[in-house]
């Protein structure tokens, strides 16, 4: 059987960037858990610098920024920000 090449389903706002954003999201989930032993407060973390990462590549600059503070506010506190 030939071998296939996977396509590419990353979107252009993770392929430009000049690092893989998915690694620095593992790397700060991994340091954030080590540190905390919270799953969920990593994973908030990584969400937040997803959003930090792709700023003015994807969404509004501002609607990005909201977006990562709510995650870290999730992180935080456990809540998440009200309107």
């Amino acid at each position: 059987m030939e071998k296939q090449e996977v396509p590419n389903f990353r979107p252009d706002h993770y392929t430009s960037l000049p690092f893989k954003l998915d690694e620095v999201q593992e790397t700060i989930a991994e340091n954030c858990f080590r540190a905390t032993g919270d799953f969920k407060k990593a994973l908030w973390t990584a969400f937040a610098v997803k959003h930090l990462g792709r700023l003015g590549l994807k969404d509004r600059v501002d609607l990005e920024l909201k977006k990562a503070e709510n995650y870290l506010h999730k992180a935080r506190t456990g809540e998440w920000l009200s309107d």
